[in-house]
């Protein structure tokens, strides 16, 4: 079957081919050795059968087609071989000068030395991407998430294409492009990865058999992968509750600061915060009454740690107990241009605490927008109330006598 084959602008100025053309006028050798790479299979072998060839390859000229298939044997060209009591031939500088189409289906003609070359279509977009979401985007050597940063995701040869490794999603797993990089032309023993479970499919060159990798303990043996995003979040964790920690002791010292001078007469007209368990309970309030005005606007649940704890205790002291829960709902929901572009966070509450009590109390929120129409609503009453005085004026000086 003939198929579509390239020619490079050396093939032109090939001397070895020119000089077979000078030496043997009539053998044809130049067309008749690029008419051969059209009917090889993607890895360049043929079946070598002259009179089947020369139906293909310049039927209509008169040349004897097995003297030219021996000239370019003789000249290092091509390689003659038989297997099985078949004769076959084979192209010997193919992988340097043809690119085979990924959708040519593998060679059926054995190599030289016997063996079989099996070919492994690459995967479509549509597989890769199958792939991806079998791994839930997420690295499986430094277990990165990138499902929010697609284009740092790439597929990875467990077992390196190079060293006999498939080209199927048996063999195939999600990894960061840094990852992919550091790991190279390697399996993940050597470059000191943990294997990923289930994977690694290679082609045993010994039965000519596809095989599953299997992981057993001397493999695993290697280095332990240091996940170093992984190691930080962990820190993060541990220092957030060691905040967390400290934060309670200061509540409790605060509690019994609060306790002790609750006797004292307080002039502010803010409900008192009498003891530590009130405080906490207030504060538990408008945590949830936050949280919950949050998820329903912006869909995910706020971030909560010490910082955020620390924010909302100042909300409830600054606005009192019974206030504070819906002010922070109150908000949530507010829709002034500043809030929007700050995700309503913790600190703008604390901030405008005053403003937004104000605001939530009287029914009105006044956004940059209201504030501005106040403004040239104002302006224009002044200009109003000074044309009104002008004219009164004018009026009064008409009617004055003479």
């Amino acid at each position: 079957m003939a198929r579509i084959r390239t020619i490079k602008p050396e093939f032109f100025r090939h001397e070895a081919l020119q000089d077979l053309e000078i030496a043997h006028p009539g053998s044809y050798t130049m067309l008749v050795f690029s008419g051969l790479w059209i009917i090889s299979d993607r890895e360049g072998r043929f079946e070598w059968r002259p009179r089947s060839i020369k139906l293909d390859v310049l039927p209509f000229l008169n040349f004897d087609m097995e003297a030219t298939l021996s000239l370019l044997e003789q000249n290092g060209l091509i390689q003659r071989f038989e297997h099985k009591g078949e004769m076959f031939g084979a192209i010997l500088s193919w992988e340097r000068h043809q690119i085979v189409g990924r959708d040519e289906p593998p060679s059926e003609i054995p190599a030289p030395d016997g063996s079989k070359t099996p070919y492994f279509r690459p995967l479509n977009q549509t597989q890769r991407v199958k792939v991806y979401e079998r791994d839930n985007w997420t690295c499986s050597y430094c277990s990165r998430n990138m499902r929010n940063d697609k284009r740092a995701a790439c597929l990875d040869h467990v077992i390196p294409y190079s060293k006999g490794g498939t080209n199927r999603q048996q063999n195939l797993t999600t990894a960061c492009k840094k990852c992919n990089a550091e790991k190279s032309d390697k399996t993940p023993t050597e470059a000191g990865f943990n294997w990923p479970a289930g994977l690694g499919e290679y082609l045993d060159k010994e039965s000519n058999e596809v095989r599953q990798h299997t992981v057993n303990p001397p493999l695993m043996g290697g280095a332990v992968v240091h996940d170093k995003e992984r190691e930080r979040e962990r820190e993060r964790e541990r220092e957030r509750e060691r905040e967390g920690e400290r934060e309670g002791e200061r509540e409790r010292e605060e509690g019994k600061t609060v306790a002790s001078v609750a006797s004292l007469p307080v002039a502010s007209k803010k409900p008192r915060l009498e003891s530590e368990s009130t405080l906490q309970t207030a504060c538990r309030e408008t945590w949830a009454a936050y949280s919950t005005a949050y998820a329903n606007r912006y869909g995910p649940d706020p971030v909560r740690n010490a910082k955020v704890n620390a924010l909302v205790k100042q909300v409830v002291q600054r606005l009192g107990a019974e206030e504070a829960p819906s002010v922070a709902a109150f908000f949530v929901n507010h829709s002034d241009a500043y809030y929007v572009r700050k995700s309503h966070d913790l600190g703008s509450l604390v901030s405008d605490a005053e403003k937004l009590r104000m605001e939530w109390a009287s029914g009105r929120m006044v956004t940059a927008t209201s504030a501005q129409q106040v403004d040239r609503t104002q302006a224009n009453r002044s200009a109003a109330n000074e044309a009104i005085a002008l004219l009164e004026k004018k009026k009064a000086a008409e009617g004055a006598p003479a």
